[in-house]
């Protein structure tokens, strides 16, 4: 009886070990305001993608993007209004992008923009662009018509905050 308790209490450990193991390695990658990938994460997956698509000849385009009038939210409604802030914004983010994607692209089989918070208020979105692609117009131009297509508000509780952002990229 004493033997199959400390086995018990032996896997119930190692059940508890073993799930903490996995959420401490999905926490490692993801941004802790707003969900989304972190640097880390963003680096890991950008490299990988980057690695993977640049022997077949295949190209991406590597975006920044920035909220524009941020610290004048954090520091006139709180920290508490502009982690709201990011938060809507991340959420709206991947699919934004994947929609402009469809659009522009007209979609990339298997492809998704890797995307990911790097710090403070600014983002990174890697863009795989489709073989049938052959001329990308300039990239300033992309990150214009991508800048468009994100969100340039979001909705807290009713009350509307502008989020415009800039972009740039290579």
């Amino acid at each position: 009886q004493e033997v199959r308790s400390i086995i018990d209490s032996y896997n119930d450990l190692a059940m508890i070990v073993q799930n903490s193991a996995t959420e401490l390695a999905e926490r490692a990658f993801q941004d802790t305001v707003t969900g989304i990938g972190n640097r880390r994460y963003f680096t890991k997956r950008g490299a990988t993608q980057i690695n993977r698509r640049t022997p077949l000849g295949k190209r991406g385009v590597l975006i920044f993007t920035d909220l524009d009038g941020f610290k004048e939210i954090n520091d006139v409604r709180g920290h508490a209004v502009g982690d709201a802030v990011l938060q809507a914004f991340a959420k709206n983010l991947y699919p934004a992008t994947k929609q402009f994607m469809d659009r522009e692209f007209r979609g990339v089989a298997g492809a998704h923009p890797i995307i990911g918070r790097i710090g403070g208020d600014e983002f990174a979105i890697l863009l795989p662009i489709p073989d049938h692609v052959t001329e990308i117009d300039d990239v300033a131009d992309l990150c214009e018509r991508l800048r468009q297509a994100l969100p340039k508000s979001v909705d807290l509780d009713g009350i509307n905050i502008p989020c415009e952002l800039s972009a740039g990229g290579a």
